[in-house]
């Protein structure tokens, strides 16, 4: 009995620092799970916010682009992975001949606001690359 004197402050240090230990590893888990859910809801804002643009291009190509406000495709918002996204271009005329396009994604994540914004100047015909 007197050799054992100390082990039991021994088993409680060493329990304490394992369950900080694991404590430790439960939040790194946690937090890295969420910085790869907000890498990935950002990738999908940035793919929507080019298919925009894309979009927008498709209207000048076809001569239907003028100055306004245009919603994504149409739609005013969208629902991806269970995350809404807000989508939408604001075009305004530089000069006669080149339009300034400006997308704006919005989207909340782990109860915050995000945005992205993608700008471009689009040339107001299509380009005929005839030889």
């Amino acid at each position: 009995m007197k050799n054992e004197r100390g082990f039991m402050l021994l088993e409680v240090l060493l329990l304490s620092f394992i369950l900080i230990g694991f404590t430790a590893i439960i939040y790194l888990y946690n937090a890295s799970l969420r910085a790869e859910k907000t890498v990935a809801v950002r990738t999908a804002a940035l793919y929507l916010a080019e298919e925009e643009m894309n979009y927008l291009q498709d209207l000048r190509d076809n001569k239907k682009l003028s100055e306004g406000h245009y919603d994504y495709l149409g739609e005013h918002e969208l629902k991806l992975n269970s995350v809404d996204y807000k989508v939408y271009a604001d075009v305004t005329k530089q000069d006669e001949e080149i339009l300034n396009a400006k997308v704006t994604v919005k989207w909340k994540i782990f109860n915050k606001e995000r945005e992205l914004k993608l700008e471009r100047l689009i040339l107001n015909q299509k380009l005929n690359y005839s030889t």
